[in-house]
């Protein structure tokens, strides 16, 4: 697939259709693992948890177990990226992911300006009374609780999850539009689509901060031709706001 004349609108259109399949089983899998999960710890029958769970903010079982949904969620989600990518698209997938070394001196600049891009609009937002923009961090709370393991949360929440939709997003979904548009077009539908999985967040967050997030990651990905410093950026953003959360 490597033959530009090979990326026709049909082919972008089945693309398209494989990365909502893959987003699909990502959420169908960390459903389930957390079913499992509170089933196996609390005896319940499946019918008294799925009612509880359907009670969203007043659920005692909304969280419960997320960290190990997340871990195998996203473990088994990329293993679906990469065989779709050596046996459907016939390609190296370290390679098509663009998953390479590059220039430690470029990825300390990127997560300068990426942090103090962060810190900026905090600020910003907290000059403004923009009091929204607290949910990120109190969604962090929420995902803690006396059953939570704290390690294995870092490692889902701060590490893999975030490792999985650079993959999927800047990854997955980018190259392909990348070869077909250009990288311009490429950073800006996967920003949008990036924000809108996000919707569980208000529109402050979403437009202030994961939009223009999502831009940078993307930015970074074009221009260094490696989805590795995005990765770093994802996983920092995340590990930061998972910490702070655990100290304050």
């Amino acid at each position: 697939m490597n033959d530009l004349k090979k990326y026709s609108n049909y082919n972008i259109i089945i693309h398209v259709i494989l990365f909502v399949s893959v987003f699909f089983f990502f959420a169908t899998c960390q459903a389930i693992f957390q079913l499992l999960f509170i089933w196996r710890k609390t005896n319940n029958s499946i019918e008294y948890i799925l009612n509880d769970i359907s009670k969203l903010d007043n659920s005692i079982y909304k969280y419960m177990g997320v960290e190990f949904a997340s871990i195998e969620a996203s473990c088994l989600s990329l293993i679906l990226i990469f065989i779709i990518i050596k046996y459907i698209y016939k390609e190296d997938a370290l390679n098509y992911l663009k998953i390479k070394k590059t220039s430690l001196k470029k990825v300390f600049i990127y997560l300068g300006v990426f942090i103090t891009g962060l810190i900026s609009i905090s600020f910003i937002a907290n000059q403004l009374g923009i009091e929204a923009l607290e949910e990120g961090a109190d969604f962090a709370k929420s995902l803690i609780n006396p059953n939570t393991n704290i390690i294995l949360l870092i490692i889902a929440i701060g590490i893999l999850q975030p490792i999985f939709e650079e993959v999927i997003f800047r990854g997955f979904l980018f190259e392909h539009i990348e070869r077909k548009w250009g990288g311009f077009i490429a950073i800006i539908t996967t920003s949008f689509i990036f924000s809108i999985v996000h919707a569980q967040y208000n529109i402050y967050i979403l437009m202030i901060v994961l939009l223009p997030m999502s831009f940078f990651l993307g930015y970074t990905r074009w221009k260094t031709k490696s989805l590795t410093p995005a990765i770093i950026l994802h996983c920092t953003n995340n590990s930061l706001t998972l910490a702070a959360t655990l100290l304050y």
